[in-house]
């Protein structure tokens, strides 16, 4: 996070900068893969799908980089071209990553394995009514703690942290009356009624999947030491793993 005074205004812009190039160099190298594969006879043939695992905060929420469940982070683009541009247009649906597979699998004809995380788009495609699931829960686990996200029915996103030091760390928003997440409603009285039971049932959630969790920890597991400090240096693991 950002420390008072660390990173100014001219360094926030500087990264701003820094970012929206590689946004451009990253368009630029889409838009040539695209050309490519006109050229050779095979887009109207051909699936195509981009998009991005997180976004990234500049100095938004006091944060740089990513690893929060602020907007900034968590609405990130997903663009499909299917053969011969069938379906184009904007969808405003809320989806997820988790939906592209079952997607796919859907359009190519293929059955979507029992059990399988996310939906298929295409009735959201066709205008069909669609198995969404706007209030999925967003869970990151990291050595420094654990985060969740989910969005209530009334637009409510509620985020929660607890760090193994510390007091734990609350925010609610209403996305629809405060899109910039300014305005923390996690101390109004009014609203708690709302979502404080579904927090409640998503912590015990966690708290029933601790054991299980820990079956799956990285020692012991044959990840090369090399890799391991890879994913310490990402933050995803901590020093004693």
């Amino acid at each position: 996070m950002l420390a008072d005074g660390t990173i100014g205004e001219e360094e926030l812009r500087y990264l701003a900068d820094l970012y929206a190039a590689e946004v451009r160099t990253s368009d630029d190298a889409i838009g040539s893969f695209l050309d490519g594969l006109a050229e050779r006879g095979l887009l109207d043939s051909s699936i195509v799908a981009f998009l991005s695992d997180h976004g990234e905060a500049i100095g938004e929420h006091g944060w740089i980089g990513h690893g929060i469940f602020h907007e900034e982070i968590l609405a990130v683009p997903l663009l499909i071209r299917f053969p011969g541009g069938e379906w184009a247009g904007r969808y405003s649906e809320p989806v997820e990553h988790i939906d592209l597979a079952p997607t796919l699998l859907d359009r190519l004809g293929i059955p979507i394995p029992e059990g399988m995380q996310g939906a298929s788009l295409l009735p959201l495609l066709r205008g069909e009514p669609a198995a969404l699931a706007p209030d999925r829960m967003r869970v990151s686990q990291r050595a420094h703690g654990i985060g969740l996200s989910f969005a209530d029915a009334p637009g409510l996103r509620i985020y929660f942290r607890r760090t193994p030091s510390g007091p734990d760390h609350l925010e609610v928003f209403d996305l629809g009356a405060d899109p910039s997440e300014e305005h923390n409603l996690a101390a109004d009285p009014a609203s708690r009624e709302t979502w404080m039971p579904r927090l409640e049932r998503y912590l015990e959630w966690t708290r029933s999947r601790v054991a299980e969790d820990r079956a799956f920890r990285v020692k012991g597991s044959g990840i090369q030491e090399e890799d391991k400090g890879m994913l310490r240096a990402l933050g995803y693991l901590g020093e004693e793993e």
